[in-house]
């Protein structure tokens, strides 16, 4: 194998682009509900 011969293989080696149509967002009849996130209390509680 030539000195230049491999470097030039890694080359020719690109992904293809993806050339698919982007779907349009799909929608739906029902309202999406709000997200509620628990953050769990960091630390002691004081108690009174």
């Amino acid at each position: 194998m030539a000195k230049g011969e491999q470097h030039s293989e890694k080359l020719k080696k690109k992904p293809k682009q993806d050339k698919s149509p982007t779907k349009p967002p799909v929608v739906s009849d029902r309202p999406t509900p709000p997200v509620t996130t628990v953050v769990p209390v960091r630390g002691k509680l004081k108690n009174k």
